[in-house]
């Protein structure tokens, strides 16, 4: 009858279904703390109370049918709990086992009066036939008051809310949900409880489905209101019947394609989002169980909305507040493309100039702040990537273009310090110069040394030095930028004595590799130079040496392969020989040249490298032998071209040395 009010209907069903919610809501909580009271494991015998083995045989039968149809498992379980083996025992208070007492008096009375009586007894057994599992009252309850959470009148909706949360906490308690799934055939109770959890999931997507739909079509602000806390209420609760009752692993047993579709609609609910984020996290972990495709979609959805919400808070924010201005600036970056904004990557890399000119950012910010530059300067989007360069191309403008020549302060060049930084630098020769903005920027940068204040001079410098490698590939002499490049060293390294000479050799050295001649020329002919002021051996005459013959020195007219590959088989007795002719005295000059070769021969094999450093050191075959003449250089270079093939420290070691560079070049500087 409790049952049935609940499901009443009509104008004024309200009148009964509210009482009908409480008085169910009070019987649940109340058989919710029974349950409670008896899966108490305080409450449980402790591990000295153990059953003997003839404690089944003890437990006379209960021979009163009438009392056995309903209540015989209760007195077999109270019976076998009566029979233990130690003395003193702890028991549950309650249990039915106290012999002295009001309540044992009074149900003796009970029984020899009342339930023995004939009437009395086929009521008994009437109400045994009529009495529910603790499962099957839940489930009888879900069934019915499901519809109630979208009541027009509050009062029910929170009656029924109340119900519905009561119940759940009650089968929770009877049920283990990771075993309730395992099986596809169970008990009957097991199948029940399944299908009652199915069609209250169902019910529920129904019910906001229909609220959606509901919120949609009305014009009324109070009533669209009152639908949406509808649909965050049934939200709620699914959330929690999923992840009390569900394994994400059972999800395809419970989700259909109507349950599907009404996820959907909570996840897309930005209100449900912001006010509930947990639980959105939550359904859309079992959306993507069973839905995968659409629940990676809805995920990038929701990525291009958190990037459009922090680009809108970005072009709010101004960029006196660093760090909140460089955290929405990577967000706003990763969703460029879908909103190509030229407003946000100027915003930025103005903002970040004047920061930086003013002296209010750190290393650490400093860094973040030029490697989210170069994400700008490569980004895939041809819109966001062209908005970059324009806007680099404005701030060098503003801070060193010729349109400061006026300013005889320089008080805008320190905003072009976020552009000096070899990372950025080499991403606008390697990247950009495929758009001739780069190529503009470039040129501005290299020709606007005159009008950068000295610090800024000396930052540009270091930059300048550190590229200067890399810009040869552009040095020539047929274009504007080509020709600022040849010329820069002599503004980077001859007007600045404090740097050491070997930091000018090594950048003329490279020069040689260049692929236009004037630059090889220039190159050489400031080697050779250095060639002149140096005292030693072997020096070359300059008037027999024509720049213009020999610029190609290290230019290989033919490509060789540099890494020979063999099978040679590990010889350090022979290798032992060899270095016993090389480093003795009186050894005839041709069988001495002749040691230099098979020695370079041997050391083809990078396995007699090990061997040949335990029998000789770098310092030998770099200082040379007592009896080292020009013509075993080739050999000595060639050994030492082998060995520091496969070894990056020796390389490094090499590299500081000047004598040993100038070495190489005079090698290299005679005709045989």
């Amino acid at each position: 009858a409790v049952y049935g009010c609940i499901e009443e209907e009509g104008e004024n069903a309200w009148r009964v279904q509210g009482p009908a919610c409480n008085c169910l809501l009070t019987l649940t909580q109340l058989v919710s703390t029974r349950v409670k009271h008896f899966t108490d494991p305080h409450l449980t015998p402790g591990e000295e109370q153990i059953t003997t083995p003839t404690s089944s045989e003890l437990a006379t039968p209960n021979t009163d049918t009438t009392r056995g149809s309903c209540c015989s498992s209760q007195g077999d379980c109270m019976q076998s709990l009566s029979h233990l083996t130690k003395g003193k025992s702890r028991r549950q208070l309650g249990d039915g086992q106290d012999k002295s007492g009001s309540l044992s008096n009074v149900a003796q009375e009970l029984s020899g009066t009342t339930i023995h009586e004939e009437d009395d007894g086929d009521e008994f057994i009437l109400l045994g036939m009529h009495q529910l599992t603790v499962t099957g009252h839940c489930s009888r309850i879900m069934r019915v008051v499901c519809p109630l959470l979208v009541s027009p009148r509050p009062s029910i909706q929170a009656a029924s809310l109340h119900l519905l949360t009561a119940c759940l906490t009650l089968l929770l308690q009877c049920v283990q949900p990771k075993l309730l799934w395992e099986q596809e055939n169970g008990d009957e109770v097991v199948l029940e409880i399944r299908g009652e959890i199915r069609k209250v999931i169902r019910c529920i997507s129904y019910l906001i489905m229909a609220s959606y739909e509901a919120k949609n079509l009305t014009a009324i602000q109070t009533e669209a209101e009152k639908q949406i806390l509808n649909i965050h209420c049934l939200s709620l609760v699914l959330c929690r019947i999923l992840v009390d009752f569900i394994p994400l692993e059972a999800s395809s047993q419970v989700i259909d394609g109507d349950v599907s579709e009404g996820l959907m609609l909570v996840l897309y609910d930005g209100g449900f989002y912001f006010e509930y984020n947990n639980q959105h996290n939550i359904l859309l972990q079992y959306l993507s169980q069973v839905k995968s495709i659409e629940a990676d979609q809805f995920r990038c959805v929701l990525f291009a909305t958190k990037g459009l919400q922090a680009t809108a808070r970005f072009l709010q924010t101004s960029s006196s507040q660093l760090e909140e201005f460089l955290d929405l600036a990577v967000k706003s970056l990763s969703v460029s493309s879908v909103h190509q904004s030229t407003v946000f990557v100027e915003k930025f890399v103005r903002g970040m100039a004047k920061q930086i000119a003013i002296g209010c950012v750190n290393e650490e910010q400093l860094d973040k702040a030029r490697n989210l530059l170069l994400q700008i300067l490569q980004f895939p989007d041809v819109t966001v990537r062209l908005s970059g360069y324009k806007s680099v191309m404005h701030l060098m403008e503003d801070s060193v273009g010729i349109s400061q020549a006026v300013d005889s302060s320089m008080s805008r060049s320190p905003r072009i310090l976020f552009l000096l930084s070899s990372t950025i630098i080499r991403c606008l020769l390697y990247c950009g110069l495929v758009v001739k903005v780069a190529e503009d920027i470039l040129l501005g940068l290299l020709l606007g040394y005159p009008l950068m204040s000295t610090p800024v001079w000396t930052v540009a410098a270091e930059c300048w030095r550190v590229c200067l490698p890399d810009l040869q590939c552009v040095a020539e002499s047929t274009t504007k930028l080509g020709r600022a490049v040849a010329n820069l060293p002599l503004t980077v390294y001859e007007d600045d004595r404090t740097l050491q000479k070997i930091e000018h050799l090594r950048y003329w050295l490279q020069c040689l590799y260049t692929r236009d001649k004037d630059t090889r020329i220039q190159a050489l002919s400031r080697v050779i130079q250095r060639l002149v002021l140096t005292a030693a051996d072997f020096l070359l005459d300059p008037q027999d040496f024509h720049l213009g013959v020999h610029h190609d020195l290290f230019i290989v007219k033919n490509p060789i392969h540099l890494l020979l590959s063999n099978n040679m088989a590990s010889e350090e007795g022979r290798l032992m020989r060899i270095l016993e002719l090389i480093q003795g005295r009186g050894v005839e000059p041709g069988v001495c040249k002749a040691a230099w070769s098979q020695l370079a021969f041997l050391l083809e094999d990078p396995q007699l490298h090990q061997p040949f450093f335990k029998l000789c050191s770098l310092q030998f075959l770099r200082d040379g032998s007592p009896n080292l003449t020009v013509e075993y250089l080739p050999g000595a270079v060639e050994t030492l071209r082998l060995i520091a093939t496969h070894s990056n420290h020796i390389r490094t070691t090499l590299l500081q040395d000047e004598e040993f560079l100038l070495c190489i070049v005079r090698g290299k500087s005679y005709n045989d």
